[in-house]
């Protein structure tokens, strides 16, 4: 049976799994560069703001008129790349140190707080003073100089970051892939378990300690509606053979007081209904029998001496009948696994059907074929093609008015082929007339001899 996709728990996980990772490739990205963007940006304007508190340490040092810096013999690292000027008040630089930056310089904001602000590749911050004729103090730095590094180590974590996370972003849902086939294989090897549990294997239950927790639940519960089913069954089967053993020794005794009574029309009919009522009451002992033979081991043996013992018993009283009866040679007959006495119920049960739905006169043939399968062919008025497909089920008949029977013999006849690994087969015959019933079996036991 093949499962929707969309309730398929794996295609659901790897779906789960693949847009996570898609969205994860999209949006984690663009947030470790802002995040490492933000932190190099923390850490330039900590230069800046270190550069500019240490010049207006100096120029305090040196007196309010006095806004001349002089320039370091030899810039550190962390100078290297940096600019600055001192400008009053009108914006009139009076002392600078390095490259001039008029760009910078003319869109620096000259407020009363210190403000931080860029100029394409330049990071500047504005410091207002308080201090005689110097009034700000612009800091800068070129982001693009070779001494600067920030930006290249966030290039480069950016670019190893990939390296890693590619990988990652194809192995994670990989591995969810993995570990939730590894549980979806285990739940099919339970769903096995429960497949293979039926009327010889009802004492089966599911394994719970190999389930996910979650799943144990509905595990438990269904061991628990098995262990109720199968008392359930044992209790029915237990009723059905305790009623027919019970109505079998009435019945003859009725049988036998209706046959001292004088001829007449409604002694026979009583005796119809009587064997009517036995007729039921052997069906139900032989569901019961069926019920019981599950938990039999099935054995090789050969069918056609089952077949000719059973005709050896029935032929008399078909014959008494009207009807005649044959065995047809079909060659060499195979062996075959399962149970002898199942073989002989169902044969019966045909044999039964074939006597009561047929007109004196009419003939009936028993076959063995060389791979083992029994075919029961009539010549009698036979049954409408469109009950073909009915004709099987428990409790069903074509004719309901004629009182021969509660419809039981055939599915008693289907239900032991299919617990051989059979079929019961039912068609019409080549010659028109009548019915054929051919029980196959699984082939088993062939070659030997």
């Amino acid at each position: 049976m093949r499962v929707p996709v969309r309730r398929s728990l794996l295609a659901q996980v790897v779906f789960l799994y693949g847009a996570t990772a898609i969205a994860t490739a999209i949006v984690l990205p663009f947030a470790v560069s802002a995040m490492l963007r933000k932190t190099a940006s923390r850490y330039e304007h900590g230069i800046l703001s270190a550069q500019t508190n240490s010049l207006a340490s100096t120029l305090a040092a040196r007196g309010a008129s006095d806004c001349n810096i002089p320039t370091p013999a030899s810039p550190s690292p962390m100078q290297e790349g940096l600019a600055y000027i001192v400008t009053d008040r009108t914006g009139r630089v009076l002392s600078r140190h390095g490259p001039a930056r008029p760009g910078l310089e003319r869109a620096a904001p000259r407020e009363t707080v210190p403000r931080f602000f860029r100029v394409g590749p330049l990071e500047g911050l504005s410091t207002p003073l308080d201090q005689g004729r110097c009034a700000w103090i612009i800091m800068s730095q070129d982001r693009d100089a070779p001494q600067f590094v920030s930006d290249d180590i966030v290039r480069s974590f950016l670019a190893q970051f990939a390296l890693l996370f590619i990988p990652l972003l194809f192995l994670v849902p990989a591995i969810g892939a993995l570990l939730t086939g590894r549980m979806i294989h285990r739940l099919k090897r339970i769903a096995d378990i429960a497949t293979s549990i039926g009327p010889r294997t009802a004492d089966i239950r599911l394994p719970l300690d190999s389930l996910p927790a979650e799943v144990v639940p509905l595990a438990s519960a269904t061991n628990r509606a098995l262990d109720r089913l199968a008392d359930g069954l044992r209790a029915q089967s237990e009723f059905a053979a305790n009623v027919a053993h019970e109505l079998r020794t009435p019945l003859a005794l009725i049988r036998l007081k209706v046959q001292t009574l004088e001829e007449t029309e409604d002694r026979g009919q009583l005796l119809n209904a009587v064997d009517r009522a036995g007729r039921v009451v052997t069906q139900l002992l032989a569901l019961v029998e069926l019920e019981r033979s599950d938990e039999a081991a099935p054995s090789l043996f050969r069918p056609k001496p089952v077949v000719e013992t059973m005709l050896v018993d029935r032929a008399p009283h078909i014959l008494s009948t009207g009807r005649t009866i044959e065995l047809l040679e079909g060659g060499d007959d195979a062996l075959r696994v399962g149970q002898p006495e199942m073989l002989a119920l169902a044969l019966d049960n045909l044999l039964d059907n074939a006597l009561h739905h047929t007109p004196p006169g009419t003939n009936i043939s028993v076959t063995v074929h060389p791979d083992g399968s029994i075919s029961v062919e009539d010549d009698g008025p036979g049954i409408a093609p469109e009950f073909m497909g009915r004709i099987t089920q428990r409790f069903w008949r074509a004719d309901r008015q004629s009182g021969s029977g509660v419809g039981i013999g055939l599915s008693i006849v289907n239900r032991i082929a299919s617990s051989n690994g059979g079929r019961l087969e039912v068609s019409i015959p080549s010659s028109g007339r009548g019915i054929r019933f051919m029980l196959t079996h699984r082939a088993n036991g062939e070659g030997q001899n």
